[in-house]
């Protein structure tokens, strides 16, 4: 039967195994080769960046990052919150036990999984855990800490990583209110500028069926284009609201393809013209859009969106008999925003 324990970074602080586990005993192991495995993203950390970090906390300990029988795997990975690490001890018993953490960044994970280590093969401990080595000529098959000494079920791999986690991170949902500014086409003759507001909400994990909402607002400006009979100078209030299916993710990198409805309404105003006339018009679209967003940590983000719209009202703008601008068949817009995340 295969069981597992996960201690937090907390616990280990105090004691390497809890009273209820008890791991095959021997020898401290000094002066062993004890094979370390990384897996994970290969720009967040390594092998040979955790073996680093114990090295200084371990002098009678070798670590190794190559030989066929593993002790150690170190499992790195990156989370919309975080990045999370494991640390797989493999006893020389057969069986296995794990820690795990959770930390803001990938350095961050590599030393507090370190020191996790650290403390957990401590030669000097009353009742050190003992790793197979490279010496071993038997590559045992992963099996779990029996705790049938007392009776105490173990948990499962990973169990205090989710504990320690923050309530909203349990709540499996995202909410991001972003600010930025935009840039508009096909409205007006020229692009327009301005400010733009989003609030989006998302659920946490990438998928083909990961719904999103993004409800946002923008206020454009384009001034001073000039024409023979006069200055055009155009406004836009923009609303939008739109539906985001799938979200997919690499890293801290995530794309959501989204499609929604925009209303607001258009100002255009002509001056330096025998008649200057000013006219508010509304404007609606149906509209494909995308955002492209990159974690800055727990708590913050970088967007990239932009899209692509089709009018529902085509208006014509003129000084005199000549026209010399219609909304375009296709208008769109981009924006960049920084988000801050609300839960």
């Amino acid at each position: 039967m295969r069981r597992s324990t996960s201690f937090c970074l907390g616990l280990l602080a105090l004691t390497a195994t809890p009273a209820y586990a008890k791991p095959a005993l021997a020898e401290s192991g000094a002066g062993r080769e004890i094979v370390v495995r990384y897996s994970g993203p290969p720009e967040c950390s390594s092998a040979r960046a955790f073996i680093v970090r114990v090295a200084p906390r371990l002098p009678s300990v070798r670590l190794v990052e190559h030989g066929q029988t593993v002790g150690l795997d170190v499992v790195l990975a990156e989370e919309d919150s975080g990045v999370s690490a494991e640390l797989v001890i493999h006893l020389e018993s057969g069986g296995t036990s794990s820690r795990s953490i959770l930390a803001s960044s990938c350095d961050e994970a590599t030393e507090a999984i370190a020191f996790v280590a650290a403390v957990a093969l401590d030669p000097g401990a009353a009742e050190p855990v003992v790793v197979q080595s490279a010496e071993d000529d038997v590559v045992r098959e992963p099996n779990t800490v029996s705790g049938a000494s007392s009776g105490a079920p173990a948990e499962p791999a990973g169990g205090e990583r989710h504990r320690g986690r923050s309530r909203g991170e349990g709540s499996g949902s995202v909410g991001l209110l972003g600010v930025g500014a935009a840039v508009g086409f096909g409205v007006a003759p020229e692009a327009m500028i301005g400010p733009d507001v989003s609030l989006g909400w998302s659920v946490r994990r990438p998928g083909a069926w990961s719904p999103g909402l993004v409800v946002g607002a923008q206020y454009l400006l384009s001034g001073g284009y000039q024409q023979p009979a006069g200055v055009a100078s155009f406004q836009q209030g923009l609303g939008r609201l739109e539906l985001c299916p799938s979200r997919l993710g690499a890293g801290a990198l995530s794309f959501s393809p989204c499609v929604g409805l925009g209303g607001g309404w258009v100002q255009s105003q002509g001056t330096e013209t025998d008649e200057p006339a000013q006219v508010t018009r509304p404007y609606f679209d149906t509209r494909l859009a995308g955002y492209l967003q990159l974690g800055l940590g727990r708590q913050s983000a970088l967007v990239l969106s932009g899209y692509a719209a089709v009018p529902w009202i085509r208006d014509s703008y003129q000084f005199d008999a000549a026209v010399f601008h219609q909304t375009a068949v296709v208008t769109g817009g981009l924006a960049l925003s920084i988000g801050a995340r609300l839960w």
